[in-house]
């Protein structure tokens, strides 16, 4: 009988230090796995800041050199009489939306918000009876969000990138002129485009 107890008691140390072991180099495997992962996902994520800084750069030098054309679109037609109100120029908008188009740097998305935007723009004029002052939701420069665009453009070569992150489908972007701005890029195929623009 005690002969027995010692067997049990000697096959159960065995199979214990057994499990122990295969669990040790199961989680070696797992953490080794997991290290790879790590490694091969921060590899991939270092190559997209440098290729998503790439293209935030392309922007900053596609409107430096544009800037005079797309400033000179009229999007709101301000009536001489001083009591007619304000309104978005719906043709001149849409020219506006074609420059941007016609750069290859944008998601359709980003487009369509902006004729979006131009319509609440509107909405919000004829609502307020706006017939003097900056017309309402244009107070600024709708790309780089400043109401120095002048400045922030001679500035533009001096830009510094804050962070860099991928949040599920999209790439963001911050950087700072004058004041700090979030770029939000989408992959598409093998060039990054701007999907919106916002202050950080």
């Amino acid at each position: 009988m005690k002969g027995k107890l010692n067997l049990i008691l000697l096959i159960g140390i065995i199979s214990f230090t057994n499990c122990e072991t295969n669990e040790s180099k199961r989680e070696v495997t797992v953490t080794d796995t997991v290290s790879l992962a790590k490694k091969e996902t921060l590899s991939v994520y270092n190559i997209s800041n440098d290729e998503t800084k790439k293209a935030v750069n392309f922007f900053f030098d596609w409107y430096k050199q544009k800037y005079d054309t797309i400033s000179s679109i009229v999007l709101v037609t301000i009536p001489d009489d001083g009591k007619s109100l304000y309104s978005v120029n719906f043709d001149n908008s849409k020219v506006y939306i074609n420059v941007l188009n016609s750069s290859g740097l944008f998601t359709n998305n980003f487009l369509r918000q902006k004729e979006i935007y131009f319509n609440s723009c509107n909405l919000r004029m004829k609502r307020e009876k706006q017939t003097d002052g900056p017309p309402i939701g244009f107070e600024h420069d709708l790309l780089l969000l400043s109401q120095e665009p002048d400045f922030a453009l001679e500035k533009i070569e001096e830009a510094k990138f804050i962070n860099t992150q991928k949040t599920n489908n999209k790439y963001i972007v911050d950087t700072r002129i004058l004041n700090d701005l979030r770029f939000y890029l989408i992959l598409d195929g093998t060039k990054y485009l701007i999907d919106s623009i916002s202050i950080r």
